[in-house]
């Protein structure tokens, strides 16, 4: 793996790990959550959280960020795979 490729990877790692222990804390996300009248809630196994909205707002953002990140590291990881095959 390049130095670029492995900082693309480590960028997708961090991106996740840091999802997931906000979506814990907060009580869920923002993708399967909901705002009604001006209320915001976040889920997570079916369990709703009422939130901010900045909250809400920021759930929203860095879930929408995973749909880049994780499939650039799936990539990044699927290149050094092949390429060290190449090699071998």
């Amino acid at each position: 793996m390049t130095r670029f490729e492995r900082f693309l990877f480590w960028i997708a790692i961090v991106d996740f790990v840091v999802f997931v222990a906000v979506a814990m804390v907060l009580g869920g996300d923002a993708m399967n959550g909901t705002s009604l009248n001006g209320d915001y809630y976040l889920m997570q196994h079916g369990v709703y959280t009422e939130v901010s909205g900045p909250a809400f707002l920021y759930s929203k953002v860095h879930t929408l960020s995973l749909f880049v990140t994780h499939p650039i590291g799936m990539v990044v990881l699927l290149i050094a795979v092949l390429r060290a095959r190449k090699q071998a």
